[in-house]
């Protein structure tokens, strides 16, 4: 209340402020107007007495020259003489003594030439132009006028000017009137005369502006008191209606104005507390990473949102999951009853699935969600159909979302009702993307530890389990068992019968396998046909009956192929025990798979446990290749690959990933697979990884290329102090800018040392390095490291890109990879790109960069440029 007092004394003292300037402005410009108007009056009225007085002079000045002329004439006429002539002229002369008055007369030289000259003043300028083209000359000056009248020769004036002919000019009369005394006497008594206007003036002036002055005031008080009590668009409707009373009628069309403004304010003016309202609202559809998780209870919380600007009791979507099925998610932010369930889904089905989508025969599936199951709702306050503010479309958006809808409290403000109607599409879109990225990161999440096809674990997925395992064995003094197992014969299978009958095939295996093994074992797809399974707790005689029941199982399998013939499969395992044949995840895998090669050896279908013999020759066997290992490092054997990266979109190569080989003899050499897990245990990969990286950008130098160098580095280089100093001095020396070397980073190998990872990689950053990272989907926390860290590129795991035509999973993997990286402004690399399809379907999907063997091999050195 005292805020709007101080509001409204404000306003009286804004407005007596603006009369107070009013009245100064109007005295001022009165006074000045009068002032102006009195002068210009006063000088005007002068000037033209004045000029009359000169136009009366020269009149006279006309008379007195006409009846000198005509006094001359008689004269001659009557047969004068030079006596009398000169005479009469001196006469004329002396005749306006005591007057201001003067009379000349000049005598022209035809006259002078027969009686001679005559005593004349000498004539001036005026008095030559009258001789000279006979027409009378008037003159005026400051305080005098002058008239020259010519004497132009007739015929009587010949018979005594026998040397002139008609019209000749044989002489003339000048008469000069000085009218100074009497203009400044007229002069005088006119300024007398007006002294009185001035005070009159004055009055009138004051009594104008008081007059203008009062009745502006009051217009002024009228309209502005209109105006304060104005405090909301509604109270323009008065304004709008009622023209504001104005000072003088010729004002009345700017009171009919205001008023058309008012009404079209009124059209288009909405409230700051709307827009307050509306802000609120739309802050309120924010979508954060929390969505992840579980997107009902995101949407669930959004009505929580809403309630705390808008009381709404339900809201609903609708997604369109088929051709003619639906899916209504109803959220209630309290637990209704049944009877108003029913009177909902009612409502619903008939105001909008059958009226507006048209699909009364379609199947629709209604799913209700409390928000606090521990409050209910009362359903005598609750009209569905007549509250019901939603908007429904006929092509589904983002996430299949064909519908949206709340559901105010009656009661609200239909102001505030309207802008529901406003936010409804950008609701649609909000909740829509909320479970399209919901059902994208599940299902990348998903696929990133499980395979697409059978949808046990995958490779990247099993050797983290396996680590983890064999960190808690060794804690706990347990041991586990290994079990390395192939599809006998099964490429002659898929050859025969085709690559569908292939994968369904290798379902039946996968559901073999996992029934057959304990529950809390591990089962993982190692590649192709090849399975592995993990058995934590386990004994050499257990794992050897795990192994029985898995070939049992798959021996009772009979698979109908294409042609109707009847497919038997068998299978060969091999096994490994840890600590009894080995601590190291390599070696448990190398002496299992070992194992295996044994027992397709000696006849498929059978079990193999390695034996005190078989234990011997594989650890000699480690030993060889490591002897080999540290000569290869002492002779600088190893040499960097280069693999091309190319442009989906033109086709150039705009980097190189480089790749380290061991030379082996004269053929391509021993891949990074051959040599890494060794070099790793060992310690010295980084000294391998430090050597390639030399020779290559040596090689990259020399070359000219001009792009980008993808590096490989060993997880285990990360704890090594010296690590990054050396690379920053082996680029330094290489003269390659840092931003063309990218670093690539492989989250399943660092996920046990986050915070060297966090330390690596803040050190790259600083020094200017880029980052990539590598076989994005393969691990657990690909997205975790996508947040977390600066990446410029993102690869893709390869396994999704070769399978991608044939699996829509793979399909889905990668489109939602690309769009993902589009949308953090990283650039997307697919990696095995094996064909010509695969490449026009990433260019299709919008991903930017590719490499693989279809774009060109890993090979030794690169051309000149």
């Amino acid at each position: 209340m005292a805020g709007q007092l101080n509001r409204h004394a404000h306003a009286i003292q804004a407005n007596r402020d603006m009369m107070r300037t009013i009245r100064g402005l109007l005295t001022g410009s009165s006074a000045i107007l009068a002032t102006t108007l009195f002068l210009l009056g006063f000088f005007t009225f002068s000037a033209v007495n004045e000029q009359s007085l000169r136009d009366d002079a020269i009149s006279d000045a006309k008379v007195l020259a006409r009846l000198t002329f005509s006094g001359m004439y008689q004269i001659m006429r009557t047969g004068w003489s030079r006596d009398q002539l000169d005479d009469f002229i001196e006469s004329v002369r002396h005749s306006a003594d005591g007057f201001p008055t003067q009379i000349q007369v000049y005598r022209g030289d035809l006259v002078s030439a027969v009686y001679g000259p005559m005593d004349q003043q000498d004539p001036d300028r005026e008095i030559l132009q009258a001789l000279g083209n006979g027409q009378a000359v008037e003159e005026q000056s400051e305080d005098s006028v002058r008239y020259v009248l010519p004497l132009i020769a007739t015929e009587a004036c010949l018979t005594c000017h026998a040397n002139a002919r008609r019209g000749n000019v044989l002489g003339a009369i000048s008469v000069t009137q000085s009218i100074g005394e009497l203009l400044e006497d007229h002069r005088q008594r006119f300024t007398i005369a007006g002294l009185p206007a001035i005070p009159v003036t004055a009055i009138a002036a004051l009594l104008m502006v008081w007059y203008i002055a009062r009745r502006l005031s009051s217009s002024i008080d009228n309209l502005s008191g209109e105006i304060e009590s104005i405090h909301r668009v509604s109270d323009l409707k008065h304004l709008a209606r009622t023209p504001p009373r104005l000072a003088f009628a010729e004002f009345e069309p700017i009171g009919q104005q205001i008023s058309a403004l008012t009404e079209r304010l009124r059209n288009i003016a909405v409230d700051r507390d709307m827009l307050e309202f509306e802000i609120r609202l739309l802050e309120k559809f924010i979508i954060t990473s929390e969505v992840v998780r579980d997107w009902r209870e995101y949407v669930a919380r959004l009505l929580e949102e809403i309630n705390s600007v808008l009381p709404t009791y339900a809201l609903f979507s609708i997604f369109k999951t088929g051709a003619q099925t639906y899916e209504v998610e109803v959220f209630w932010l309290r637990s209704p009853n049944g009877s108003l369930k029913e009177t909902f889904e009612r409502a619903l089905r008939r105001s909008l699935l059958q009226a507006t989508i048209d699909h009364a025969s379609s199947d629709c599936n209604i799913r209700h969600n409390i928000v606090d199951p521990s409050q209910s709702l009362h359903d005598g306050s609750v009209e569905p159909e007549l509250q019901t503010k939603s908007l429904v479309i006929n092509v589904p958006k983002i996430g299949g979302i064909v519908g949206i809808g709340l559901q105010p409290d009656p009661a609200e403000d239909p102001a505030r009702l309207l802008v529901i109607d406003s936010v409804l599409s950008t609701l649609l879109n909000v909740v829509g993307s909320v479970k399209a990225i919901h059902h994208y990161t599940s299902e990348l999440e998903y696929f990133a530890t499980r395979d697409p096809l059978t949808k046990l674990y995958n490779q990247r997925v099993f050797w983290e389990l396996l680590d983890n395992e064999i960190a808690r064995s060794a804690r706990h003094d347990h041991s586990f068992v290994l079990l390395l197992v192939d599809i006998d014969n099964f490429k002659s299978i898929n050859d025969s019968h085709g690559h569908a009958f292939g994968d369904s095939f290798l379902q039946r295996i996968a559901t073999a396998i996992r029934e057959s093994v304990r529950p809390d074992d591990m089962v993982a797809r190692y590649g192709g046909d090849e399975f592995i399974a993990l058995l934590p707790s386990a004994s050499i005689r257990e794992g050897s009956r795990v192994s029985e029941r898995i070939l049992e199982a798959v021996a009772r399998l009979q698979l109908t192929a294409p042609d109707s013939s009847v497919i038997h499969a068998s299978l060969s395992i091999g096994l490994a025990a840890f600590p009894t044949h080995g601590t190291e995840r390599k070696d448990l895998f190398l002496l299992a798979d070992n194992m295996l090669y044994r027992a397709k050896s000696e006849g498929r279908n059978c079990l193999r446990c390695p034996s005190p013999d078989d234990l011997a020759a594989a650890f000699r066997e480690a030993g060889e290749r490591t002897l080999q290992l540290f000569s290869a490092i002492d002779d600088r054997s190893f040499v960097p690959y280069f693999q091309p990266i190319v442009d989906v979109a033109s086709g150039t190569v705009i980097a190189y990933e480089v790749l380290s080989r061991w030379p082996s003899g004269d053929g391509p050499g021993r891949s990074a697979e051959d040599f890494v897990p060794l070099a790793e245990r060992m310690g010295v990969m980084h000294k391998i990884d430090l050597m390639v990286l030399r020779v290559a950008l040596d090689q990259i130098v020399t070359s000219g290329f001009t792009g980008s160098v993808f590096v490989n580095s060993s997880p285990r280089a990360l704890i090594l102090d010296e690590f990054i100093p050396e690379v920053r001095r082996i680029v330094s020396d290489s003269g390659i800018h840092p931003s063309r070397v990218v670093f690539e980073i492989t989250e399943r190998e660092t996920i046990r040392h986050p915070g060297v990872l966090d330390h690596f990689i803040a050190r790259l950053t600083n020094e200017g390095f880029r980052l990539a990272i590598d076989d994005f989907g393969s691990g657990f926390s690909s997205f975790h490291y996508l947040k977390r860290f600066p990446f410029d590129f993102l690869k893709i795991e390869g396994d999704f890109v070769m399978n991608m035509l044939e699996s829509e999973r793979d399909l889905a993997m990668v489109r939602s990879i690309a769009a993902l990286a589009r949308e953090l402004g990283i650039r997307c690399l697919a990696e095995h790109v094996e064909s010509a399809e695969i490449l026009e379907a990433l260019r299709s999907l919008g991903v930017e960069l590719a490499q693989g063997y279809h774009l060109g091999a890993p090979a030794p050195g690169l051309r000149q440029a």
